[in-house]
């Protein structure tokens, strides 16, 4: 009998799935029985990699057109919460799965209460946050570590050491083989929208080709890295885009607007990675996609992590 494994991921925007239909395919691909739950802004994405989700509750974190974070909580995400967490309870006693591998904190929480084995999904630290959330961060980490199996982190630069409790593994991306006509620039921008809209009028009226993800004229993809590849550059922010971008093998521009997205843009500077660049503004960010487009720009090399990831959840990394 095959070896089970659910894989959970966080309801609440499109890069959670992002990451985890990755980490589901190659789990399929070499014989494992995959069962996969999320729902939310990401579930599109795994029907169309051919992944039926149980109906879970979802929820946002954050209100729409900017409301009361405080009373949003109250009203929505609490409540909302209590019944995701109970609806993961009977998800999980009906699969019994042999293994988790999620980034929902809430599954976290209902593995650990009911001694399942589990793995967790990040792409993220504490040292990117500040008080308080350093400190809840770190304890997450903590009772990930206290009841879990490992915390597996997705990144950049999956060849430096992990701290104990911690493996590595490269960017996750889905890859695809449609093909894709050539042309000059995706725009990414995520959830949160840095005057995407404009960068693009501003480049179509100069005469380039564009495509934004999001905008109306977009087709929803089931992976990303047939249109990343056939561009010549990307301009994005969150990591889901750009591992997305890095993975097809196209110059990436990030430019980051949360906080922990400009964690991670710190790190690239850090690091001055081959391929990849940052910016902190408009204006950076249309000079860079110009140089890039006038000349093109070096690009960076990168796999999927995935094969590298599911080596640390089945222990064929030992």
């Amino acid at each position: 009998m095959n070896e089970k494994i659910a894989v959970v991921y966080w309801c609440d925007t499109t890069g959670h799935a992002a990451r985890s239909i990755p980490i589901a395919s190659e789990l399929e691909k070499r014989g494992y029985d995959v069962e996969m739950a999320g729902g939310g802004f990401g579930e599109v994405f795994a029907n169309l990699n051919g992944f039926e989700l149980p109906d879970l509750t979802d929820l946002t974190v954050a209100p729409d057109g900017g409301g009361s974070l405080v009373l949003h909580t109250l009203r929505h995400t609490i409540p909302r919460g209590v019944k995701r967490l109970k609806d993961l309870f009977g998800w999980l006693g009906e699969e019994d799965p042999d293994k988790v591998v999620t980034d929902d904190i809430l599954c976290v929480f209902a593995c650990a209460v009911t001694g399942r084995k589990f793995y967790r999904i990040e792409n993220w630290n504490a040292k990117m946050y500040s008080f308080p959330l350093k400190q809840l961060y770190g304890f997450y980490d903590w009772f990930t570590l206290r009841y879990g199996e490992k915390i597996v982190m997705t990144s950049l630069w999956p060849e430096e050491d992990a701290p104990e409790g911690r493996a590595r593994a490269g960017p996750l991306a889905q890859v695809g083989d449609e093909e894709v006509e050539p042309y000059d620039v995706l725009l990414m921008p995520g959830s949160w929208d840095n005057e995407f809209d404009d960068i693009r009028k501003r480049l179509e009226d100069q005469g380039y080709d564009t495509k934004m993800v999001g905008a109306d004229d977009w087709e929803t993809k089931a992976a990303m890295t047939p249109e990343t590849s056939a561009a010549s550059v990307v301009l994005c922010s969150g990591f889901s885009s750009i591992a997305d971008s890095v993975v097809g093998g196209t110059h990436t521009v990030v430019w980051p607007n949360l906080f922990l997205q400009k964690g991670i843009a710190r790190g690239i500077e850090d690091r001055d990675i081959e391929g990849i660049e940052t910016v902190w503004s408009y204006d950076e960010a249309v000079e860079a996609l110009e140089r890039c487009l006038e000349s093109p720009c070096e690009t960076p090399d990168f796999g999927s992590g995935a094969s590298e990831f599911v080596d640390h959840v089945t222990g064929q990394d030992s």
